[in-house]
């Protein structure tokens, strides 16, 4: 989505570069809390996410859109698996 016409950030109002959470120099703590590898394990995520799983999840969907013929509830099982593969990428 592009920024409206009138955006600051088209006239350069408050804004001097790339957008960063935490500054290059480390002299303040970050905002938001970046967790580690073994933090993201202990929780039950992973820090990769295959391809295959979403190749494979949209595949389904393609195969079983209600305008191809396909059953609706199948497809939208397969559109949300989709999404939340997507959210986690």
């Amino acid at each position: 989505m592009k920024p409206a016409k009138n955006h600051p950030w088209r006239y350069g109002i408050g804004f001097t570069g790339p957008l960063r959470y935490k500054p290059i120099d480390d002299s303040e703590p970050a905002p938001v809390r970046i967790l580690s590898a073994a933090e993201i394990a202990e929780l039950g995520y992973e820090l990769i996410l295959p391809n295959v799983e979403i190749m494979r999840a949209r595949r389904m969907c393609q195969q079983h859109h209600p305008d191809k013929g396909g059953d609706a509830t199948t497809f939208q099982h397969w559109k949300e698996q989709l999404d939340r593969l997507r959210r986690r990428r």
